[in-house]
């Protein structure tokens, strides 16, 4: 809500701290691939003194994103339903 709001609001002046903020938000509530472009949104600005801490959770998100398999993936809706139990062969 608010940190969302003060990035609209700052349009002129981006502040890369507050969308730091709002990445560590959306990774707490699971959703990653919002958090992911909010972490691109924050290299992109020039001069950014957290352009370090950006890069390193932006590197995080997208590891974390690659080893989850499609089924798995955080914030996306799995495609295929998983098993809820192992098949056996029947004798």
């Amino acid at each position: 809500g608010y940190l969302r709001k003060s990035i609209e609001s700052d349009k002129a002046q981006p502040d890369p701290v507050t969308r730091l903020q709002l990445a560590f938000a959306l990774d707490r509530l699971g959703k990653f691939q919002d958090a992911l472009a909010v972490t691109k949104e924050c290299l992109a600005i020039p001069n950014n003194p957290v352009a370090d801490r950006c890069r390193m959770e932006q590197d995080r998100l997208e590891k974390l994103l690659a080893s989850a398999s499609p089924a798995e993936k955080p914030g996306e809706a799995a495609t295929t339903p998983s098993p809820t139990a192992p098949s056996v062969p029947k004798p």
